[in-house]
């Protein structure tokens, strides 16, 4: 995996090592699809052209077993390649998933994500037609210029590419030198008699999954960390920490035009308890980064607002704002989804709770957090000195617990190991 890191690094600048640590780790995930459930599309994106898409699509091509690539391919052909065990490969996606796109192939790499989805087919002589099934679980690498489908996006290790700076050096990939002079077919083989002797170990194995990553993500994940694991040297550490790195804010901020519609409606309200419906798209129209005024070429209207808003249970109902008796939306109806899907806007929203007019003095009351339970702090204290997976060396302390501390216990209370240190102000000298 190392060998292999260094011939990505030779011809393709990625934005962060993260990323080429994921590439590399589906790479080897193809060698062992025999022995595992799930496996993670990987989605090659960018924002333009000449970014690498295609690039790294070159490469996978040739390390990856039983590679497939195709800028067209029908489903017929899809699901009948998948059954044989390949690696599948397209570039230019847009084409598949923009307007007029192929439903049906959607479907079918939606499906590829999880062994068991079987296509279904009539097949035989005209006379004995019976059901075939073909099993369409299968590596999928998928390169275009956008974003992806919700629902397909769901399923991927996004790497998100940008075009190299002119002054970052990168040698030249050229297919005819690498298969003649280059390590491709040696490192090929390689990988190919390490994974021999441990894809049925590493395909039985339980990871440690990241908390920080969805259920999907988990599951795309947790055979990618298996092999991290079985890998060991480092590769355990950087694994999780790139599984969390290019998930994060992908999925919900970026992937889902409804969690975008949550997220600038919370601004929009911002203290008003009800609005019409007219009112808030109004408000809608004038966000200057948001798409709502050109979305899929026109501005966004009542009813898209009563589709998108419908699967998270908000619905609008008729009134009275002002002297008008409006159709219009109640603040109190996007509460719980926006506590669900938006991350909190600020500590204070929804981790403190400062206790008024029983405090004995000024500046001594008490802060609670009202989720949490009494334990030490020395719990969390390792998670927060050591950044990587391995065991802290923080010294453990008895101190109060963390469910019920006073500001001015709080203060007296030095925190050691951590090298830094934390200064609250409370609006006075102290």
């Amino acid at each position: 995996m190392d060998r292999i890191v260094t011939y990505l690094d030779r011809f393709v600048w990625f934005q962060s090592d993260h990323q080429l640590y994921t590439v590399t780790l589906w790479i080897v995930l193809t060698y062992i699809v025999d022995y595992i459930d799930t496996v993670a599309m990987l989605w090659l994106t960018s924002p333009t052209r000449e970014c690498g898409k295609s690039l790294v699509l070159d490469i996978l091509e040739q390390l990856c077993r039983n590679p497939k690539a195709s800028a067209n391919m029908s489903n017929a052909v899809l699901f009948r390649l998948a059954a044989d065990g390949c690696t599948l490969m397209f570039d230019e996606v847009d084409n598949i998933f923009g307007r007029g796109g192929d439903e049906e192939q959607k479907a079918l790499l939606n499906a590829a994500y999880r062994r068991g989805r079987t296509a279904m087919r009539m097949g035989g002589p005209p006379r004995d037609l019976r059901v075939e099934e073909f099993d369409v679980f299968a590596p999928v690498a998928l390169a275009g210029i956008g974003d992806l489908p919700d629902t397909v996006a769901s399923r991927c290790a996004p790497i998100r590419m940008q075009r190299k700076p002119k002054a970052i050096p990168k040698q030249r990939f050229r297919l005819r030198v690498e298969k003649v002079h280059g390590d491709l077919e040696q490192l090929r083989n390689d990988i190919e008699s390490a994974l021999a002797p441990l894809a049925e170990e590493i395909g039985a194995a339980f990871p440690l999954l990241p908390d920080e990553l969805g259920d999907r993500q988990q599951d795309i994940w947790e055979p990618m960390l298996a092999i991290a694991d079985a890998a060991g040297d480092g590769w355990e550490k950087w694994a999780r920490e790139a599984a969390v790195a290019l998930h994060s804010g992908v999925d919900e901020s970026d992937g889902s035009i409804g969690i975008q519609l949550l997220s600038d409606i919370r601004l929009v309200f911002g203290d008003e308890d009800r609005l019409a419906t007219s009112a808030l798209r109004e408000w809608l129209l004038k966000l200057e980064e948001a798409p709502w005024g050109d979305l899929y070429g026109k501005q966004i209207t009542a009813r898209f607002l009563a589709d998108k808003l419908k699967p998270f249970g908000i619905h609008s109902k008729t009134l009275r704002i002002g002297d008008k008796t409006l159709r219009g939306y109640e603040k109190a109806a996007f509460l719980e989804p926006w506590d669900r899907y938006l991350p909190a806007t600020s500590a204070t929203d929804t981790t403190t709770d400062t206790a008024q007019g029983d405090s004995p003095e000024a500046g001594a009351a008490t802060v609670r957090n009202t989720n949490a339970t009494p334990g030490d702090v020395t719990d969390v204290l390792p998670l927060v000195a050591d950044s990587g997976f391995g065991e802290s060396s923080t010294p453990t302390r008895d101190v109060v617990p963390v469910a019920d501390v006073s500001l001015q216990e709080a203060t007296q209370n030095r925190i050691d190991g951590l090298g830094a240190e934390v200064i609250s102000e409370f609006g006075r000298s102290t």
